[in-house]
C-alpha cells in the first residue's frame, strides 16, 4: 500500500513538473502575412534568437508553422483582457461609436512589456480614454492585440508648447526652447545645438526608448544637431532653424571606431538593420500623430540598402513603398523617406508643426 502511494506521488509530481515546463514555453502559430520581424517585435525577443531557437536559416515562414519563442525573451505569457458584461443595448451603442471615423485616430499593436500606462504616455492620452475607447473591462492587455488610440485625448494637455517653433525650418527661429539633455541610449555630439520644440524632443526620446526596449544589445545612438538656443542659421545646415529638425546616426552590428562622436556610413556589412528599422519605423508611425514626423531624409543609396535587407525579412513591397523612395526613383513623392545627398551616414528627421500653432510654418 505504501509503495503504491509513493508511486502515485512520484507520478503526480512528474506530471506537475511537466505541466509547469510546458507552461513556461511560449509558441506562436504563423498566420498569413506574418514575418519573423513582426513576430520578434510582438514578443519582445531578438530576431536572431528567434531564428536560432527554431533552426531557421532564412526568412520563409509557412502558414501554420509553430514557432517557439526564446525562453530568455522579455515576453511573458499573454494575459487575456477581461471584458465586463454589459446590457446588450449599451454594448450596441459602444459598437456603433467605435465604428465611427475619428480624425487623428491611430492603431497601436501591443508588444511584450507594454502597459496601458506606458502606451498612454507615448501618445499623451489617458488610461481611462484607452479603456473606454476600446471597450476594456480592465487594464489587463496582452501582446499581439491592437488598441485604438487618439493622441492627446484625455491627456495632460502639455504635449505641445505653442509659439516655440517660429517660421519655417530654413527661415525661422526658436522661442523658449526645450532642450534634449544627456540620457540613456544616446550620445549628444554638440550640446550647444540640442535645442528644439518640445514635441521634437519627446518624439526622439520615445523612439530611442523603443529601440532600447526591443534591442537590448544596441549601442548608444549618435545624436547630431537640432537647433541653436534661439534658432536661426547654424553652420553646416540650410535648415535646423526652428527646432523641428534633428540628425541621428544609425545602429551598427559592432560599434565602429569613432562612433558615436562622429557619424559613420552605413554599409551592408556594418548596419544593424533591426535596431535601425525600429528607430526609423518609430518616426514613420508617428506621421499620423499631431506633431509627428513630416519627412525623413536618407540618401537613395542607403535607402537601397535598407530596402534589400527589409525584403530579406519579408517586409512587403506595399509597406516599403510607403516608407522608402527606392526603387521608385529619387523623384517619387509617395514615401515619407526622401533622398538627400550626403545622408549615407545619418538620417534627418523633420517634425510637423503643432496643431493650431499659427507661427509655425
Amino acid at each position: 500500500m505504501k509503495v503504491r502511494l509513493l508511486l502515485c506521488l512520484v507520478i503526480c509530481l512528474s506530471t506537475l513538473g511537466s505541466a509547469h515546463s510546458a507552461r513556461a514555453k511560449q509558441f506562436h502559430v504563423v498566420d498569413a502575412g506574418d514575418t519573423l520581424w513582426d513576430i520578434s517585435r510582438s514578443y519582445g525577443c531578438e530576431l536572431d534568437a528567434l531564428r536560432e531557437q527554431n533552426g531557421l536559416k532564412g526568412d520563409a515562414l509557412p502558414v501554420g508553422r509553430r514557432l517557439q519563442i526564446p525562453s530568455d525573451s522579455a515576453a511573458k505569457k499573454p494575459t487575456r483582457v477581461a471584458i465586463a458584461t454589459e446590457p446588450k443595448k449599451r454594448a450596441k451603442e459602444k459598437m456603433s461609436e467605435s465604428t465611427r471615423p475619428v480624425k487623428g485616430l491611430v492603431v497601436y499593436k501591443i508588444t511584450s512589456g507594454d502597459t496601458l500606462g506606458s502606451i498612454a504616455g507615448l501618445y499623451d492620452t489617458s488610461v481611462d480614454d484607452l479603456v473606454s475607447r476600446n471597450g476594456l473591462g480592465s487594464t489587463a492587455i496582452y501582446a499581439g492585440k491592437k488598441l485604438k488610440v487618439l493622441p492627446g485625448a484625455g491627456g495632460t494637455g502639455k504635449r505641445f508648447i505653442l509659439g516655440q517653433s517660429v517660421g519655417a525650418t530654413n527661415r525661422g527661429r526658436l522661442r523658449n526652447a526645450s532642450r534634449l539633455k544627456a540620457g540613456p541610449g544616446y550620445f549628444i555630439r554638440r550640446p550647444k545645438r540640442t535645442y528644439g520644440a518640445e514635441h521634437t524632443i519627446r518624439n526622439v526620446k520615445r523612439a530611442v526608448s523603443e529601440v532600447r526596449r526591443r534591442h537590448k544589445r544596441a549601442h548608444s545612438l549618435a545624436v547630431g544637431d537640432i537647433s541653436a538656443k534661439r534658432g536661426g542659421k547654424i553652420s553646416m545646415h540650410a535648415s535646423h532653424q526652428s527646432g523641428r529638425d534633428i540628425d541621428l546616426g544609425f545602429y551598427f552590428v559592432k560599434r565602429p571606431v569613432g562612433y558615436p562622436r562622429s557619424f559613420v556610413d552605413a554599409t551592408a556589412k556594418n548596419l544593424d538593420f533591426d535596431a535601425t528599422w525600429t528607430l526609423l519605423m518609430s518616426f514613420v508611425d508617428s506621421q499620423s500623430m499631431p506633431g509627428g514626423a513630416e519627412q525623413i531624409f536618407i540618401s537613395y543609396e542607403t535607402q537601397k540598402l535598407l530596402y534589400k535587407k527589409a525584403r530579406k525579412r519579408r517586409i512587403s513591397k506595399a509597406r516599403l513603398a510607403k516608407v522608402l523612395q527606392y526603387p521608385h526613383g529619387r523623384g517619387s513623392r509617395k514615401a515619407i523617406v526622401r533622398h538627400e545627398p550626403g545622408h549615407n551616414e545619418h538620417m534627418h528627421v523633420r517634425f510637423s508643426c503643432p496643431p493650431k500653432d499659427g507661427k509655425c510654418k
